[in-house]
């Protein structure tokens, strides 16, 4: 008999709006001696029939939360552009029997999706069950407002699983992200549905604030809910990593869930980006900081939100966003077990 929550995924209004992305972005050097991740990634279609413990890349063509913020648009068609420079990056080993577990599921494009608040509550549901079946998630934005459907989904899967712990979220962002949703669903309101809905059940940080561009009373907001804020300039006085090995130090058990709006990063670096400042982490710092995020024994999502390709230059945010991911997947090769030869 078909699980329960098998049944719930068959009558996801979503589910039949989801569209493969096109086989020529799995990009291959057709050289059995350089193969890339384009080699390695297989399209699916089939949700029930994925593998537990994979690798599963999915992508939200979609920028009306953007808009509804004010913000430039664009990020809409960051899925298929990080993916472009993504799959053409090289994979460590020789492929093998374990090439099956690379899974990318494809896009939700904004043209075929319901009004914001549908959208969510029905995404959330599919997030949490590609957790509950163990996959490595990475999802690619889009707006950030789909931060809270990540996010939501990943949480009530842990808790599920591990009602007596609390999941750690990471959010590194130029922005707190905290703005009241209750009228108008943007870019700016992913945490502050999580940090109500969860109060007291998460560990929740916001790295690389700029004081700025952050009202004051969304910070106390913030503190008022249990998070912790780790501005810019907390970051200018020790070290991004200094940071980061604290944080790990407390939490470094607990199941992670890593939110990133790519304008924590300086626009000199990241021009391609919906908000953007002069001010904001280096790639190299950020870089650096995913060897501290690769030491947690258990990450189970990183979230890339806001890249806009057409406000980009020569690629370079694009390229940045696909370099992060890619360090999730040396993460998920390294903890899934998959070896071969370098």
């Amino acid at each position: 008999m078909m699980l329960s929550k098998e049944l719930s995924l068959k009558s996801n209004q979503l589910l039949p709006l989801i569209k493969p992305i096109s086989k020529d972005l799995l990009f291959s050097k057709n050289d059995t001696l350089d193969p890339r991740l384009g080699d390695i990634f297989k399209t699916v279609s089939d949700w029930i029939a994925l593998k537990s413990n994979s690798f599963t890349l999915i992508g939200y063509q979609d920028d009306r939360g953007i808009k509804n913020n004010g913000g430039r648009l664009g990020a809409a068609v960051a899925p298929q552009g990080i993916r472009n420079y993504f799959y053409r990056l090289t994979y460590p080993y020789a492929p093998q029997d374990s090439e099956s577990y690379f899974q990318d599921l494809g896009n939700f494009s904004q043209e075929s999706l319901p009004d914001l608040l549908s959208t969510q509550e029905n995404l959330k549901e599919l997030i949490q069950y590609l957790h509950d079946k163990k996959s490595f998630v990475a999802s690619l934005g889009g707006g950030h407002d789909y931060g809270y459907p990540d996010a939501w989904g990943f949480i009530t899967s842990e808790l599920l699983k591990h009602p007596h712990q609390k999941p750690l979220i990471l959010n590194f962002d130029a922005h707190l992200d905290v703005r009241d949703d209750s009228s108008n669903i943007n870019s700016g309101t992913p945490f502050y549905k999580i940090l109500k809905e969860f109060h007291g059940k998460i560990d929740f940080y916001e790295i690389g604030i700029q004081t700025h561009c952050n009202s004051v009373y969304h910070a106390h907001f913030v503190e008022n809910h249990k998070g912790k804020i780790i501005s810019l300039n907390d970051i200018r006085k020790h070290s991004l990593n200094y940071h980061l090995s604290e944080i790990f130090k407390h939490h470094q058990d607990q199941s992670v869930f890593v939110s990133l709006d790519i304008d924590v990063m300086s626009a000199a670096e990241a021009p391609g980006c919906s908000q953007s400042w002069p001010s904001g982490l280096s790639f190299q710092e950020l870089n650096s900081g995913f060897d501290i995020l690769s030491q947690f024994r258990f990450w189970k999502h990183l979230g890339i939100y806001e890249v806009s390709p057409p406000l980009d230059v020569n690629g370079n945010t694009q390229r940045a966003a696909a370099l992060f991911l890619n360090r999730y997947l040396h993460y998920y090769l390294e903890h899934a077990g998959i070896k071969g030869h370098n």
